[in-house]
């Protein structure tokens, strides 16, 4: 077995590592490592590995097995619904891929894939909500506007609800064979090659998983960075629906910027130090909290209008409804922001608490942040299982 398990994120904003050491019920985290992506004229790609050859000496040994997030807006999700229920596996992946150049605007032999199974829907979540149009999903703003009060999720995810299937039903996660070449090509120059390349968002499953606890509930993780926004809603540590939004923390810097007059990096430095958004719960104290909130709420408006499509098709394609929405990542430390996304989804939003920090990241938790390399965490965690899921380092680009 490798002496360590690396799980990278390379964000937009920042690349992230979490360093773990294997063990028998757990990997246990040794190192967290994030350093900002330097501005320049190359590709975000090539920068971001540049970024984390910076810090590799804290990583990398002959005995580590070093894995990768690919970035959920390279990566094409889809949930497939047949009517058989097993199948060996190497008939099911020519199955699927036969499925995937159906959908997809890429040839097979041009595409890398990868899939598992999702868990079978036995609950009370495959019966319809009261009320619920079920060819109709409610997406307008005043459906964004909530009571005050959190409600059931069951009760207000409104929309058609995928039945109990005669089948299975697998999420299959695909991208372009040069996507991944590329990322490879960056990552070896670089002095790095990953043993994997896991699909983004799914392995947030593992750590939605915990944070599930023994309740059993259905977590779903929300990761707000600052170009994307990813949403992964997991059971029993596998992924039941993903999908990455092509917005995030970027757009709430950009009209700051454009609102107060000021240049990138002083926008940045003005939405770390006071960036606010209201609710009914978290009233604004001052006018420059309401200015603030005003201006960012024309921004994450059509944000919350995703994040609630996600939810309703997570609903109509899986059967499956999330009971808790965890949230994470850069944007998570927007203050107001967790009552803000709990009143307009309808649905209990909370961040990470200091207990799910500590039991997570050990030592490491003092010194680290789990709200940002959660991602990282999770690549980490799934790389140290027996066989990481959604991996799409396959046929030619396997790890030799």
């Amino acid at each position: 077995m490798a002496s360590r398990i690396v799980g990278i994120d390379l964000g937009a904003y920042s690349v992230k590592v979490v360093v773990t050491n294997p063990g028998f019920r757990q990997a246990m985290v040794t190192d967290v490592i994030e350093v900002k992506v330097p501005e320049g004229e190359e590709s975000q790609l090539v920068r971001a590995a540049s970024a984390l050859a910076s810090v590799g000496n804290r990583f990398q040994s002959d005995d580590d097995s070093i894995f990768s997030s690919i970035a959920g807006d390279s990566v094409f999700l889809h949930v497939l619904e047949f009517g058989f229920k097993t199948m060996r596996r190497a008939d099911l992946d020519r199955v699927v891929g036969s499925e995937l150049e159906g959908v997809l605007p890429i040839d097979l032999e041009d595409m890398v894939y990868a899939f598992e199974e999702i868990p079978r829907l036995v609950d009370s979540n495959s019966s319809d909500v009261a009320g619920a149009d079920p060819d109709v999903l409610d997406l307008s703003d005043s459906a964004l506007v909530g009571s005050g009060t959190v409600a059931d999720s069951s009760s207000v995810q409104r929309g058609r609800i995928a039945e109990t299937a005669m089948g299975m039903r697998v999420l299959a996660a695909a991208t372009q064979r040069d996507r991944a070449e590329e990322l490879l090509f960056a990552l070896r120059s670089e002095g790095v090659d990953p043993r994997g390349l896991l699909a983004t968002p799914a392995p947030y499953a593992r750590l939605a998983d915990k944070l599930g606890g023994q309740s059993g509930r259905l977590v779903a993780i929300l990761d707000i960075g600052h170009k994307r926004t990813d949403f992964c809603l997991s059971k029993g540590g596998k992924p039941v629906y993903a999908r990455t939004i092509a917005r995030g923390g970027e757009e709430l810097t950009r009209i700051i910027a454009r609102t107060w007059k000021l240049e990138t990096p002083e926008a940045e430095e003005l939405k770390h130090r006071s960036g606010f958004i209201e609710s009914r719960r978290e009233i604004a104290t001052s006018e420059a909290a309401r200015s603030m909130s005003e201006v960012l709420n024309k921004q994450l408006r059509p944000l919350m209008r995703e994040i609630r499509r996600t939810l309703q098709a997570c609903r109509a394609k899986t059967g499956y409804t999330a009971e808790e929405i965890v949230l994470v990542g850069g944007g998570s430390r927007l203050s107001g922001m967790a009552p803000y996304l709990s009143e307009g989804l309808k649905i209990p939003v909370r961040l990470l608490s200091q207990e799910n920090v500590m039991s997570m990241l050990g030592d490491c938790a003092a010194t680290a942040s789990l709200d940002t390399c959660s991602l990282a965490l999770g690549v980490a965690t799934d790389g140290a299982s027996a066989k990481p899921s959604f991996d799409l380092r396959q046929g030619a680009l396997a790890f030799a």
